[in-house]
């Protein structure tokens, strides 16, 4: 999208330039998608590297190591879905508003395609 093109979030920011949410939108996906596969990806080489070793206390910990890195993944998995639970029961909370807090919420994530 140029730079010049202009959108609206749900009632709430009337005017706002579209690189804003293409730029949140693009940050949003990369971490979704960037650190878990990091995370697995460390875990792996630490774990290959304890069993080239072959010493029991390494691998031990190589994996417990391992463990928790897949555990922080599906953390970050997590939190999105939290976020957006958080943004449904605060557009519960706010009534008549709540179409406006979401639709919003959603450019900033969904990125200018979404912005209405």
């Amino acid at each position: 999208m140029l730079l010049l093109d202009y959108v609206s979030c749900g009632g709430i920011i009337t005017k706002m330039n579209s690189f804003i949410p293409e730029l949140t939108s693009l940050i949003i996906t990369l971490i979704k998608v960037g650190v878990p596969v990091v995370l697995v990806i460390l875990g792996m080489i630490d774990l290959f590297k304890a069993m080239t070793a072959q010493k029991e206390d390494e691998i031990k910990k190589a994996q417990g190591l391992f463990i928790k890195r897949l555990v922080a993944g599906v953390l970050v998995f997590l939190v999105f879905i939290i976020v957006e639970l958080v943004f449904n029961v605060l557009g519960d909370a706010i009534g008549d508003e709540k179409e406006n807090v979401w639709q919003c919420a959603e450019c900033f994530i969904g990125g200018p395609d979404k912005c209405k």
